[in-house]
């Protein structure tokens, strides 16, 4: 604690679930570069035993990704074929997480993890909600050559980024994006929102605002004949 009786983000146990692709991997290296107390990372993988799961990895699914990052800074893996199972929330309970980060995890939170564990659940999403919800917000933002764009960290709740938003922030996108342009400047700048946002919540100032439904829009996955940015 600091000399206010405030706890340090440091010290704050967090669980970040994603995946493989998009922009885990850097998100999980910027939130270690803060200095961040990363407990676990929950990644899906349908091929796991499920009688095994969720088990501690010693391997790499893939070089230089996620989990690999992961092993090599000591953080715990969780892999699981569902999250809607009681063994996974038995161990995920165990954990004694203090804050649940979701980044690129293309799973629905069952609401008995947002709910029953009684934590903060954010989900990061690379767009100014309530508009672009969906899984690719940066493609769709792109094709339609849109000029403001941003970053938002919101409640994860039962429906699609439509949780409150606790953080947001406008920015400009990266001059000719590529797919790891983007990522690196999503990590970049979404580990800085949710210290910010992290730090708010010890200090018992953050404020939720609900979204605007009416403003609402939601894109799906990219065409498959163009799925490139």
């Amino acid at each position: 604690m600091n000399r206010h009786g405030i706890r340090s983000t440091r010290n704050i146990r967090i669980v970040l679930f994603g995946s493989e692709g998009g922009f885990s991997t850097p998100i999980l290296e910027q939130l270690l570069a803060h200095g961040l107390c990363v407990s676990a990372v929950v990644v899906i993988d349908a091929s796991c035993n499920k009688r095994e799961f969720p088990v501690s990895i010693q391997q790499a699914a893939r070089p230089g990704g996620l989990e690999e990052m992961a092993i090599r800074n000591n953080v715990l893996v969780l892999k699981a074929q569902t999250l809607n199972d009681d063994t996974f929330l038995a161990r995920l309970t165990n954990l004694h997480a203090e804050v649940l980060f979701v980044a690129c995890f293309a799973h629905k939170i069952p609401p008995r993890i947002w709910r029953e564990m009684n934590l903060p659940c954010w989900n990061l999403h690379p767009s100014l909600l309530p508009l672009y919800r969906g899984p690719s917000p940066l493609y769709w933002q792109i094709r339609y050559k849109e000029a403001k764009t941003g970053l938002t960290l919101h409640a994860v709740s039962s429906g699609i980024d439509a949780g409150d938003i606790v953080a947001q922030i406008p920015l400009p996108l990266p001059e000719n994006p590529d797919k790891d342009s983007l990522n690196h400047w999503v990590a970049v700048q979404g580990a800085n929102l949710f210290h910010i946002t992290l730090l708010q919540h010890l200090q018992g100032t953050l404020q939720a605002v609900p979204q605007d439904e009416m403003m609402a829009n939601y894109y799906p996955y990219p065409p498959k004949e163009n799925p490139e940015v």
